[in-house]
């Protein structure tokens, strides 16, 4: 008959007492669990996803066109995002401010909008701080006695800290304004 002191079986090495592997088991129970919840929670949290709230916005000649930025949910801390003006993608020409400019070979250039933002070299940047979901790129268009089409500048987000770049589906990374002539 085997010896048993405390629950354990001295006689027999693969025995160990019934209460120590409760514990183990618990342990490694509470283990996973924590290990589990903390990857789930962690992969829950996304930031917030910000694009233009709508393709195409219309304006006449020296009015000021807005392309609303806007994000899916608030944020408790700054989001800084880039943007930029596609001057391939549009029709009308960009300057640093509205009249005629000299060019060389004589010519006058005579921009159809000003250059929106605050800007660091090729892109601008918009901020939105903690609590703000929505804020406005305004472009300053230049009225003209041009009889000329109607134009369009295109804006499009680059990048973004602090949140991600909404693409497809109903979400907007680039929005057209149209310049309509006035003339």
């Amino acid at each position: 008959m085997p010896e048993h002191r405390h629950g354990i079986d001295y006689n027999n090495d693969h025995y160990i007492g019934e209460n120590v592997m409760q514990a183990i088991k618990l342990m490694l129970f509470i283990i996973a669990v924590a290990f589990f919840t903390s990857t789930l929670f962690a992969q829950g949290v996304k930031p917030p996803r910000v694009q233009f709230k709508e393709a195409y916005r219309f304006v006449q000649e020296g009015d000021v066109l807005e392309f609303p930025v806007v994000l899916d949910k608030t944020s408790n801390s700054k989001i800084t995002v880039k943007y930029a003006d596609y001057a391939d993608w549009g029709s009308a020409r960009d300057s640093d401010s509205c009249g005629d400019r000299p060019r060389t070979g004589g010519e006058n250039y005579n921009p159809d909008y000003e250059e929106p933002g605050v800007s660091s070299r090729n892109y601008k940047i918009l901020i939105f701080h903690a609590g703000v979901r929505e804020q406005k790129i305004r472009v300053r268009t230049c009225e003209d006695r041009r009889v000329e089409p109607n134009e369009t500048v295109v804006m499009r987000l680059i990048s973004a800290d602090g949140a991600t770049i909404r693409v497809g589906g109903y979400g907007y990374d680039y929005s057209r304004g149209t310049i309509l002539n006035d003339d």
